[in-house]
């Protein structure tokens, strides 16, 4: 566990693992292919789990955090 606390030392997103931020940045996806894999990942889990309360619950705004950097 000491292992990995020191990975996530991102001062950028406190607690998000430090080589992981970058890579993520490095493969975001943008317009409609963005848009078609987030209606598939919705539709997905509004019929495996639940619907869009829990939806934003989990996966709400922290991403778009990362658009700040």
């Amino acid at each position: 566990m000491g292992f990995l606390a020191g990975c996530a030392d991102d001062g950028r997103i406190p607690g998000y693992p430090y080589p992981l931020f970058d890579v993520h940045r490095a493969v975001t996806l943008k317009g409609s292919d963005l848009t078609r894999l987030k209606s598939l990942l919705y539709q997905g889990y509004a019929e495996t789990c639940g619907g869009k309360q829990s939806w934003d619950s989990l996966f709400g705004d922290y991403h778009d955090t990362f658009g700040c950097y």
